[in-house]
């Protein structure tokens, strides 16, 4: 995940709860198995578990 640090990444993500979501995030760093990023939907700093991530795919500054 290192190489995405700085750039629009979309995610699919599977919670603590279980539940699926789609994100659009822009990674801050990756530490101790988790990445810190600006969620572009949710406006606003969040915090992932790499574990959790299903999928991963850079996009483009236009795409949303």
């Amino acid at each position: 995940m290192d190489k995405y640090i700085g750039h629009r990444v979309e995610i699919i993500y599977l919670n603590g709860q279980q539940q699926f979501s789609q994100r659009i995030i822009r990674i801050v760093s990756v530490k101790n198995g988790t990445i810190f990023a600006y969620d572009e939907i949710k406006e606003g700093p969040r915090s992932f578990c790499i574990d959790r991530i299903l999928a991963v795919e850079q996009v483009s500054r236009q795409a949303y």
